[in-house]
């Protein structure tokens, strides 16, 4: 924990000090980034979290660590994270868990959210198996897909559902003003109480998911996902 605590914290300052250089522009921007990190959360404790600073291509290009963008669809929030652990375990994928300065977590299995820490109702795990096959051969793939919710009571409640992940086809997505040639992979899921579909922008030979939107449960709705950089 210390370690990981560690990492963070160097995390942080390495994308807060890359922020501070470049242009006069750029570091006013990064200011307002540094100031967001600091905030560093969904809004969940803080009801007026401060605004995030416009994103652009100068202001990426000075950030020297991995980042993401991630926005809660259901309260319309949005926070930058940064990678603070990863693993790889064999024919499941790499795991990157992704924390914003506060108490957030994101965990992503090759792009696939499979859990959440600290937004409220959140994910605990999830059997995303299929999924990863689908989007690691960009091909059709159907079976079963289990997502775990944590309960206000601590407890745990299963959601099974029945899916199929298809190719859509080719697709240019632009992030942060720049063109990314993807495979648009979208997964249907549904059970006797309803169906969800997640979409997934799926760039280069080594899987990388560029963009998405997943769904992680029925009370945490709709998350939005944006690589700003690898």
């Amino acid at each position: 924990m210390k370690n990981m605590t560690r990492l963070l914290a160097l995390a942080s300052l390495a994308l807060i000090t890359a922020c501070s250089g470049g242009t006069e522009t750029a570091t006013g921007q990064g200011q307002a980034l540094k100031e967001a990190l600091k905030a560093g959360n969904f809004g969940k404790r803080n009801k007026q979290p401060a605004p995030l600073p416009v994103m652009t291509r100068d202001l990426l290009n000075t950030i020297t660590v991995s980042s993401l963008e991630t926005t809660v669809e259901g309260t319309n929030t949005t926070a930058f994270m940064i990678p603070i652990a990863a693993r790889t375990n064999s024919g499941n994928g790499k795991i990157v868990v992704w924390k914003t300065v506060g108490t957030e977590n994101i965990v992503l299995r090759d792009g696939v959210l499979v859990g959440t820490k600290g937004l409220g109702n959140d994910l605990g795990s999830t059997d995303a198996r299929v999924t990863v096959r689908g989007l690691q051969t960009r091909s059709t793939k159907t079976g079963e897909k289990t997502l775990y919710i944590r309960r206000d009571d601590n407890t745990i409640e299963p959601i099974r559902l029945q899916c199929e992940i298809s190719n859509v086809g080719p697709e240019s997505v632009v992030i942060v003003e720049r063109s990314y040639a993807t495979t648009h992979m979208r997964e249907v899921c549904s059970n006797a109480t309803g169906r969800v579909v997640n979409d997934f922008w799926v760039e280069g030979r080594d899987g990388t998911v560029r963009k998405s939107r997943q769904w992680g449960g029925p009370r945490l709705g709709y998350l939005s996902f944006r690589l700003l950089k690898k």
